[in-house]
């Protein structure tokens, strides 16, 4: 879940935001708005070979964000204060959307 609504809400800002800004190249579009699941792919591949603790999924979730920011700053060439607003904007709409889902669980009394 997390992934998916990572990637739709950078596809769509992306789109709605730089689409007369700049000319977009979909493949580079689709390549920084998929990194979330990529890299949610690669830890969930590494967990069924080796067990990790908790702490490497909060790290794993972190880290991302900087991969996001340098590939909207480099490779797509926006501007690093735009690139790093939209980095900043992915965080805070993840930490919602986590926040309301984990509410949402625990008030159906699915979760303590």
């Amino acid at each position: 879940m997390g992934w998916l609504s990572s990637f739709l809400f950078l596809f769509a800002a992306l789109y709605i935001f730089e689409r007369k800004r700049i000319n977009l190249d979909w493949f580079q579009v689709l390549v920084v708005a998929l990194v979330p699941a990529i890299i949610s792919l690669l830890k969930s591949l590494l967990v069924m070979v080796v067990p990790l603790p908790n702490l490497v999924d909060g790290l794993v979730w972190l880290v991302s964000y900087p991969i996001i920011f340098v590939l909207l700053w480099k490779m797509m060439a926006l501007p690093a204060p735009r690139a790093a607003a939209y980095t900043a904007a992915l965080f805070v709409f993840d930490v919602i959307v986590t926040y309301l889902v984990l509410r949402g669980l625990s008030n159906a009394g699915i979760i303590g």
